[in-house]
């Protein structure tokens, strides 16, 4: 523990100051000193919640942030905290209870804290409701590019694609360089011929230097939607470079977290871990993205006893909270490797049944194959469901998907490629450290033999036939990943050889695994 240091300015100016500046310890000190002084000031116990959050102690900030609700007599900001403390500390329920408070007090015509509310309750996956909050606030400000773009974003999720268009054609109109926007309405649907936005795109590219990534990914997106593949590529590869021109990113530093990983968790740290057969508890579907892991979270889900929460972090900052004080990601590692795990697993568990009451729930976010070891020890009656995809597949889908957080290994082929080794070396310790704990899937077989491929993965879960699996396309069911549009449409083939259009584009891709993992046999 870092010796506590000398402050002489104490205040909330120099507590920011620190808490932006990393300096956590000096910050910590401040704000105690701040709390034995001003002991009903909101301030002092907003920037208490801010420290704590900071450190990854999630109950303390929900403590820290509630004394500062009450203190603040019906503030917004320290209301709003609060909600964000109760998101990272887990406790959907809460969070709900506390939005249907506020929106009892929130004044018709205060269109920012509606807006708040509406990215609250899409935190919830309460989708329903954030496009209900959205509608409420665009009754005052109708003409408020935010406010469309985020009940787009909610119609989008909840399957209302045409209303989710029509929401971004008027932010467009209203905001021609919100280019987001243009990227989002592009992903909805296949373009046609005479349905398309290219010459829009074109001549806003020769309007705007250098080229914004979403207006590069956008029009690579329509102009493959047309097969026109040169093209398309080209404007992939613009906008792919401009957005790993803004990323302080090195693949090197993923790739020695997957090796301090795989060394931490060693055959001999999971020997004699076993499965305990059951059908209820967390099912994972994990991999790379874009291999068609929403695909099979659909597919689960719409078994009638089986629910989903989607893509979250519950595992992540279930894990942060565990090792509470670890200095960096390394640090992380190693703490993780002697923390309760029975512990660990009741934390992650009680938060996804926080988001929804059901006794067999799918986690689908892909990293979480980096957890795997944690969760073989912590949750013994978790299904880790592993989704394949032939690696320069994944890599091209990965690699033409603008990811809005995370993956910032996707935008350049090298980095990707090399990640992809990285994970699949990681992925074949996991295979002998754990043998016969994953239940693999490959994306091929799924979208060639579909029926038989589902029996198999319900059976490996130990849940019985569902005819509703195979008609997951009708599952009415919020969808928020990438896949958002894709997953409402029955299984096809048209994406399993699409990367073979661009196979010279991609040789940096397949150059970087040869070099990582030696010559495959594809």
């Amino acid at each position: 523990m870092p010796d506590t240091p000398e402050v002489i300015d104490i205040s909330p100016a120099r507590a920011v100051e620190c808490l932006t500046a990393g300096r956590f310890v000096e910050a910590e000190h401040i704000i105690d000193r701040l709390l034995v002084g001003q002991p009903q000031s909101p301030t002092s116990w907003t920037l208490a919640a801010k420290v704590r959050q900071a450190k990854g102690d999630f109950a303390g900030m929900v403590s820290a942030a509630k004394s500062a609700r009450d203190l603040s007599k019906a503030g917004l900001n320290e209301a709003f905290l609060y909600c964000e403390a109760l998101i990272f500390s887990g406790q959907f329920q809460l969070l709900r209870d506390e939005l249907a408070l506020l929106e009892e007090t929130i004044a018709l015509a205060d269109t920012r804290a509606l807006s708040k509310l509406s990215e609250f309750y899409t935190h919830c996956g309460a989708f329903e409701d954030a496009e209900r909050l959205a509608d409420r606030a665009l009754a005052t400000a109708p003409h408020d590019a935010g406010l469309l773009f985020n009940r787009a974003a909610a119609r989008i999720a909840i399957g209302r694609h045409d209303e989710a268009e029509g929401d971004l054609d008027m932010v467009i109109k209203r905001q021609p360089r919100d280019y987001d926007a243009y990227y989002n309405r592009a992903t909805l649907r296949k373009q046609t011929q005479d349905n398309n936005h290219i010459t829009e795109l074109r001549e806003l590219r020769r309007l705007v230097s250098p080229c914004p990534p979403a207006l590069g990914y956008a029009l690579a997106k329509e102009l493959e939607d047309l097969g026109r593949w040169t093209e398309s590529f080209a404007a992939l590869e613009e906008g792919a470079r401009a957005r790993r021109a803004m990323l302080p990113y090195r693949v090197e530093t993923d790739l020695e977290a997957m090796a301090q990983i795989a060394n931490t968790f060693g055959a001999e740290r999971l020997s004699g871990v076993k499965e305990a057969a059951s059908d209820t508890g967390p099912i994972f579907v994990l991999g790379l993205p874009r291999t068609g892991t929403t695909l099979i979270d659909r597919i689960l889900s719409s078994h009638a006893d089986i629910s989903s929460v989607g893509e979250v972090d519950d595992m992540p900052l279930s894990l942060t909270a565990a090792t509470m004080g670890a200095s960096d990601k390394g640090d992380r590692i190693r703490r993780a490797a002697s923390i309760d795990m029975e512990g660990l697993g009741t934390q992650y568990w009680r938060r996804l049944q926080g988001r929804i009451n059901a006794n067999t729930i799918v986690d689908k976010t892909p990293s979480n194959f980096l957890y795997i070891g944690l969760i073989a020890l912590a949750m013994p009656t978790a299904k880790i469901v592993h989704v394949q995809r032939h690696p320069i597949a994944a890599g091209y889908a990965i690699y033409k998907t603008l990811f809005r957080m995370g993956y910032p290994y996707s935008y350049d082929l090298t980095d990707l490629g090399r990640y992809i080794a990285g994970y699949q070396r990681l992925m074949d310790h996991w295979r002998k450290a754990l043998p016969g704990r994953l239940i693999e899937v490959a994306y091929e077989d799924l979208v060639t033999e579909p029926e038989q491929t589902v029996r198999t993965l319900l059976s490996a879960c130990h849940m019985q036939w569902d005819e509703g699996c195979m008609a997951f396309y009708a599952n009415a069911a919020p969808s928020a990943t990438a896949s958002a549009a894709q997953v409402r449409q029955p299984i096809h083939t048209a994406s399993v050889d699409l990367w073979r259009q661009y196979e010279t584009q991609l040789q940096p891709l397949r150059d970087a695994i040869i070099q990582e993992c030696g010559d495959p046999k594809w």
